[in-house]
């Protein structure tokens, strides 16, 4: 007979995610390996940003070092990574969740989290219907960072300066919003159980 605790076993790991291979390895494994791509994204995504920002600044006084038309690339790069990061924080704290629920008992009250955790993770995997603006914006960055990278002559460039902040702004807060959501409900469920117990 499936537990309320198998169910939610079950929806925790049907996150879609990019493990690179960690699948088949342990808990632990997992979460050491998308701690460390997590720091490698966040470090290549201040370092890119840094370098965007500076380049939007300093642009007035006319430096060469970090002109605008040169930051394509890191504006590629960050895209990249900013998109990918969200899903393995997340998925860390769905690992460390899964870790701690498998000495729980069913517990008053695990229909409504399941229901409610089901809700996030299936919005996590349809990123389309539940984050349009931003995956349209990061489209649209994408193939005009591409273009002015390849032609260095891209005449739609110099307006993508708004469109990269507001990218970044909505990445952010979306990201907080659902890992606040997220966090909520695995502590809910975590106390319960540890009451309950």
């Amino acid at each position: 007979m499936t537990t309320k605790i198998d169910e939610r076993k079950n929806i925790l790991i049907s996150l879609k995610s990019s493990k690179f291979g960690t699948r088949n390895r342990g808990i632990d494994e997992q979460i050491q390996t998308l701690k460390v791509l997590s720091l490698m994204n966040i470090l290549l995504i201040v370092f890119c940003f840094g370098i965007i920002i500076f380049s939007i600044i300093s642009e007035p006084l006319k430096n060469e070092v970090f002109e605008w038309s040169k930051t394509a690339l890191y504006v590629l790069l960050s895209c990249f990574s900013l998109l990918n990061l969200p899903t393995k924080l997340i998925e860390i704290r769905l690992l460390n969740h899964l870790k701690k629920i498998n000495q729980f008992n069913d517990f008053i009250g695990i229909d409504a989290l399941n229901i409610e955790l089901k809700n996030i993770i299936h919005k996590l995997n349809n990123p389309l219907k539940s984050n349009p603006i931003p995956i349209f914006l990061a489209f649209l960055l994408l193939i005009m960072s591409a273009w002015q990278l390849i032609t260095s002559n891209n005449p739609y460039w110099i307006h993508m300066k708004l469109l990269i902040m507001l990218f970044f702004i909505l990445v952010v807060i979306k990201f907080l919003i659902v890992y606040k959501k997220l966090n909520q409900n695995i502590q809910q469920t975590e106390n319960s159980a540890a009451n309950y117990s």
